[in-house]
């Protein structure tokens, strides 16, 4: 697995994560034509990517590719000096500068059996709209279910024969998981055409039972940032971060 997160030079129109839509059409038009088809065709497409508006008003473009061939077609375009043209907006981002992560998919599983003690208790930050196909609609609030089997459904794809393939084992992680903290707010997406609505802010997720069930879901949680959480990861909604949490007091 590989990602990257670029920085832009400052666009002339003021930037917004709702341009996330228009950097997927931007990429598709640079791969070769053999993965433009098959990227369109696949149902849980292996790569994810969304754009930040820090506070400061810099444009940061996050992409993750989860299969070691599509990080290959992806490396020579993701790089500093690369200018990405979109006639929509009459604009051409530059990027100035480029950060690259390397993590094989089996080191990324291996470091949480290895590290010293397991964690019980993690917050998933979503950063751009995010939402769930449930029952022919949307989602405008997340559910721990929601959450753990979108992020399954992506991991499966990429590591098949994944303990957290099991739906059981997934299942036992839900049942000992609640949401003990939380700040969310609604929010839109503007995606081909239409809108999306659902969710941006935070949950804070506290995971009870034994200690290698408390490491497979930091496993699975912790490949949120990687795949991104419910629909249209690949065109922008669903970019998150998760990060351990210290437990304060008795909930």
């Amino acid at each position: 697995m590989e990602r990257w997160t670029l920085r832009f030079a400052a666009p002339k129109s003021p930037p917004t994560p709702q341009w996330g839509s228009l950097m997927h059409g931007m990429l598709m038009e640079k791969l070769p034509a053999p993965w433009q088809e098959a990227l369109h065709t696949e149902s849980a497409r292996p790569f994810a990517q969304w754009l930040e508006v820090t506070r400061e008003g810099t444009l940061l473009w996050h992409v993750s590719a989860l299969s070691d061939e599509l990080a290959e077609v992806f490396r020579p375009l993701l790089t500093e000096g690369s200018a990405w043209t979109c006639r929509k907006l009459n604009e051409t981002l530059t990027v100035e500068a480029v950060t690259h992560e390397v993590t094989p998919l089996q080191a990324f599983t291996r470091d949480f059996f290895l590290k010293e003690a397991s964690c019980e208790r993690l917050r998933i930050t979503f950063c751009t709209a995010t939402t769930h196909h449930v029952a022919g609609s949307h989602a405008l609030y997340p559910t721990v279910e929601l959450i753990a089997r979108s992020i399954q459904q992506r991991l499966c794809t990429v590591q098949p024969d994944s303990v957290l393939a099991d739906d059981e084992v997934v299942g036992q992680i839900i049942e000992r998981t609640r949401i003990v903290r939380y700040k969310l707010q609604s929010a839109s997406y503007a995606l081909e055409g239409t809108r999306l609505y659902g969710y941006t802010g935070y949950v804070e997720l506290h995971v009870k039972g034994p200690d290698p069930l408390l490491r497979l879901a930091e496993l699975l949680f912790s490949f949120a940032p990687w795949c991104g959480v419910g629909v249209k990861a690949a065109l922008g909604m669903g970019g998150c971060r998760v990060s351990p949490v210290e437990r304060k007091g008795a909930e």
